[in-house]
């Protein structure tokens, strides 16, 4: 029995790098995991080297997916300031990034 799924999963994903390609991550996230969750029920389907490719696809998209949820929840914090009023002039604080010992 030949699956749907894993056509499905492709036709997604391509939507899913363009979207990624168009930093439009959030879209591009939401793509992702639609895909993955279409290559994952294919790929019972699927036998030999056919699976053995299935499965290293799931694994590319799945890193880039956790890369792209990382820079949003990055960004997120980083957008959350704190504003200092004083002496007629404003400061803006970023958020102080902890750990790490690099300089700078």
């Amino acid at each position: 029995m030949e699956s749907k799924f894993i056509p499905e999963a492709i036709k997604i994903v391509k939507s899913a790098v363009q979207a990624d390609n168009e930093n439009k991550l959030k879209e591009a996230l939401a793509l992702y995991k639609k895909a993955l969750k279409y290559f994952i029920v294919g790929l019972k389907y699927e036998k030999g080297r056919s699976r053995e490719l299935v499965r290293e696809k799931i694994d590319d998209y799945m890193k880039r997916a956790e890369e792209i949820k990382a820079a949003l929840a990055d960004s997120k914090s980083n957008k959350k300031t704190v504003v200092h009023a004083g002496s007629g002039s404003t400061k803006v604080k970023k958020k102080k990034k902890t750990g790490g010992g690099e300089g700078g």
